[in-house]
């Protein structure tokens, strides 16, 4: 990750949420500044995944539609050969 500016936040969770979060700070002995921002780069790419997915379903549908229509314009010549 290229080195950029840090912004400083003002974040709440929950008091569930936190103990959480020190459980699994601890157990890959993170602090918690790298841990949010960890979360973070995870959540948006998870975001960008989705976002993507969404657009190629929707390609793969129109591409679909049309290989459909191109197949009915030959039906009437299908069988012209047999």
């Amino acid at each position: 990750m290229p080195k950029t500016r840090m912004r400083r936040i003002n974040l709440d969770v929950t008091s569930i949420q936190y103990e959480e979060m020190s459980r699994l700070m601890a157990e890959k002995g993170m602090n918690l500044s790298r841990f949010i921002r960890e979360a973070v780069d995870e959540y948006i790419a998870k975001m960008d995944r989705q976002r993507l997915e969404k657009e190629l379903e929707k390609a793969y549908r129109a591409k679909a539609e049309l290989n459909i229509e191109i197949c009915r314009e030959f039906e009437p010549i299908e069988g012209e050969n047999t």
